[in-house]
């Protein structure tokens, strides 16, 4: 996008997003690839961990991948590894998993701190752990905010979100401030002499399954810009900001940015979920201060991995 004419958007409203939780419906079926023995699923994502932890101690999260069907050996799993792991949040992944792939897990951690925040993990059908350890604050009555992202081949799938409270003893059926999010709708940020690289993301978006919103595909002639970008950020549930040296001094990038963080922060879902997708760099391009409450690291270079993805596709 270019950063010619600017925008000022207004005070976004406060909204609150539907979680997707519930019944899942279950099915294992055929891809309607050429071979006739490749097989995917609808995975169901949930995530373990104690209700209530003590102050500067190591605790185990884990999330665990499974059919709807599985929900019950899924439990069994997560209770053999802590006889405290209750369930947290849980979710259906946005796109069928092929088996044989491998899905990426990250964990970010607010007031704590986790040994190792990525891992990735096989789907072959079957019930499958990912366990991170995670080391609480110091205070009591502290609370330690969880993300987790599922992601398959660098497209994010879906988000679990969480809160475990320090020194607090609260009655498991009390699940209160736990979510799911299945992303379904990208709104994609980027500077115009990257439109390249963004495409091919786009792609791979909308075969994970994701409505994207990119000007060049979605924008009409005519076509009020500024207002138009305004709704579409509003109603995602998922902004990737595609950061390189072009970008990081695009003032419409910046822009957009901006009020995708105010979106945010309005909303009681945290939605939409701001992901930056690397393009440049090491070293990152510095953002600005405005945006320092992204967290701009490279662990979610979405767009490298896709590429390595379809390298070892195409090999």
């Amino acid at each position: 996008m270019n950063s010619v004419d600017l925008f000022s958007f207004p005070a976004p409203a406060k909204k609150l997003h539907n979680i997707r939780k519930g019944k899942r419906a279950n099915s294992v079926h055929k891809n309607p690839a050429k071979e006739s023995n490749l097989v995917c699923d609808n995975v169901e994502v949930a995530a373990f961990a104690p209700m209530s932890i003590k102050a500067n101690t190591k605790f185990l999260v884990q999330v665990l991948l499974h059919l709807y069907d599985d929900l019950s050996s899924a439990e069994d799993l997560a209770l053999a590894s802590d006889g405290d792991a209750v369930r947290r949040a849980a979710n259906t992944l946005i796109a069928p998993v092929q088996r044989g792939a491998r899905l990426t897990v990250d964990i970010e951690v607010e007031n704590g701190h986790v040994d190792v925040d990525r891992q990735t993990v096989a789907w072959t059908g079957r019930p499958a752990a990912v366990n991170f350890f995670v080391k609480s604050g110091r205070c009591n009555g502290d609370c330690l905010q969880m993300l987790i992202t599922v992601s398959n081949s660098g497209v994010p799938l879906g988000q679990l979100r969480f809160v475990a409270n320090i020194g607090k003893h609260i009655n498991k059926k009390q699940l209160c401030g736990d979510q799911a999010i299945a992303f379904s709708k990208a709104f994609l940020s980027y500077a115009s002499c990257d439109r390249v690289q963004v495409l091919r993301a786009a792609q791979l978006l909308r075969l994970a399954g994701l409505d994207v919103f990119q000007d060049v595909l979605v924008l009409e002639p005519g076509e009020n810009w500024s207002t138009k970008i305004m709704e579409e950020i509003s109603g995602c549930d998922l902004f990737l900001l595609f950061w390189s040296n072009a970008s990081s001094k695009s003032e419409w990038v910046i822009k957009e940015a901006e009020y995708a963080l105010a979106c945010a922060e309005n909303s009681e879902s945290k939605t939409p979920c701001i992901k930056p997708v690397i393009i440049d760099g090491p070293p990152i391009p510095a953002p600005p201060r405005s945006l320092k409450k992204i967290h701009f690291n490279d662990k979610l270079q979405y767009i490298i991995a896709a590429a390595e993805a379809e390298r070892t596709d195409s090999a």
